[in-house]
């Protein structure tokens, strides 16, 4: 039976500048409904693209990558850039775990892919279950620009939830570019029988994800791969 994805609502802010006043920055906000950032971001583009498209205007629009931000639209959540600074600002500052919790659900539930490298720091705190929210929250957010940092928090010493948490966060915001191959292998090689697991389990999200967007490389490179592993054993 074929379920329809959820639909959430997110604001999408677009910086931009005019070639007619190249000096000058502008910026734009587009409410849309989408089921991820990812997919809210592209709707984003599409309306801010279709209206330069239109217009008969000799200038050209160029898109601030730096600066856009996308986040998600819900009671209770931040709405607007100032307060999700303000909230990422309090996170770095706190010293009360439970306060630490709740800011990292909030950030996970906002979905703004600036707000990473403040949950990063997180990710190294001493108390290992706010150490896994962060790495969840990480996870949830679907920041494709900190698979570096969450790959280095896998260590033979890490605890076996982290290495869990580390290994399911990277078969979710890995992109088809991203060499995690030998990560991956590394995590089916664990001695401990849960992170094998987990790593089967990583394997089977990617594999699906391949699937449906095309990572026709990737799926190649993941068969050669297990392919030489057999053959070698």
């Amino acid at each position: 039976m074929h379920t329809m994805t959820e639909q959430k609502a997110y604001k999408v802010l677009i910086p931009y500048s005019e070639s007619a006043t190249p000096r000058k920055s502008f910026k734009v906000e587009y409410e849309v409904e989408a089921p991820d950032n990812a997919c809210a971001l592209r709707k984003a583009e599409n309306l801010f693209n279709s209206y330069s498209e239109s217009n008969s205007a000799s200038w050209v629009r160029t898109i601030n990558r730096g600066g856009v931000r996308v986040w998600r639209l819900s009671e209770g959540l931040p709405k607007n850039p100032q307060e999700i600074d303000e909230l990422c600002e309090r996170l770095v500052k706190a010293d009360d775990e439970k306060s630490i919790a709740a800011m990292l659900k909030t950030l996970a539930q906002l979905e703004d892919a600036f707000t990473t490298s403040f949950i990063l720091a997180r990710t190294k705190h001493a108390n290992m279950k706010i150490a896994a929210e962060a790495i969840e929250a990480i996870e949830k957010i679907g920041d494709p620009t900190s698979l570096l940092a969450v790959k280095n928090l896998y260590k033979d010493g890490t605890p076996i939830e982290l290495k869990i948490r580390i290994i399911t966060a990277i078969s979710r915001i890995a992109l088809p570019e991203d060499d995690i191959l030998d990560f991956m292998s590394e995590a089916l090689g664990d001695e401990s029988p849960e992170v094998r697991r987990a790593a089967e389990e990583a394997f089977n999200i990617l594999e699906g994800r391949a699937l449906a967007s095309g990572w026709v490389d990737w799926l190649k490179a993941r068969q050669k791969r297990m392919f030489n592993n057999k053959t070698s054993v």
